[in-house]
């Protein structure tokens, strides 16, 4: 505990490095943060997980990116909202998934394929 006593209000603790800090755990390493956590990065950040990452949002997540994104999966990227589902795998398959299908253009729309099946016998519509 810094800068208070057990079970008492907790005090202010300020750390400043001057040039370059590490830190090494062998084993596990855990931080818990009561209400708000900001981190600011002048100019590059970077994480490497080796094996899987999870990330819990209550509410809200958001993400800006200034001018371009990429994400980059080995095998699947799924998206799932509700009854909606957009699956993209490595074969190049693109699955949509949905109640309801609106498209809105303000110019031509074009779709080129092999074959263009619409309304198949059988189909689920």
């Amino acid at each position: 505990q810094v800068g208070g006593m057990m079970g008492g209000l907790g005090g202010v603790m300020n750390t400043m490095v001057t040039r370059f800090q590490n830190t090494t755990t062998g084993i596990a390493s855990t931080e818990q943060v009561g209400v708000s956590k900001v981190v600011n990065v002048g100019q590059t950040a970077a994480e490497t997980v080796g094996f899987a990452k999870n990330l819990s949002v209550g509410k809200e997540y958001t993400v800006q990116v200034g001018d371009r994104m990429l994400v980059q999966v080995g095998t699947e990227l799924k998206i799932v909202v509700g009854q909606s589902e957009l699956i993209m795998d490595k074969d190049g398959n693109v699955t949509i998934l949905g109640a309801n299908f609106n498209f809105t253009a303000s110019g031509p729309v074009r779709i080129n394929g092999k074959v263009i099946d619409l309304n198949l016998p059988g189909g689920a519509a």
